[in-house]
């Protein structure tokens, strides 16, 4: 089946017939017009999903190359016993 070309409000076929259009000119517009914005913002979309995920390729690049996190401080005052924990000082006037 030939596929079919829009030339100027009438459709034309890949042999060169020319087929009226039943649709109204305006009509066949705005429904170009439609599919053009839904392609444009498809297009934006996958954009962004690519630029997102190669923002998050990078930010995880960085941090393998920084190497696993260091300890904390609360885990090594965790390990420590009740009797090496520093005692608390207290404020005494004299």
């Amino acid at each position: 089946m030939p596929t079919p070309a829009v030339t100027g409000g009438a459709l034309a076929t890949e042999d060169g017939d020319i087929q009226s259009s039943a649709e109204d000119p305006v009509a066949l517009q705005q429904r170009i017009m439609k599919e053009k914005l839904l392609e444009a913002r498809r297009r934006r979309r996958e954009q962004e999903e690519k630029e997102e995920a190669e923002k998050l390729e990078r930010i995880r690049l960085r941090l393998e190359a920084l190497g696993p996190p260091p300890e904390k401080e609360k885990s090594k005052t965790r390990a420590q016993s009740p009797a090496e924990k520093p005692k608390p000082m207290s404020l005494s006037t004299k």
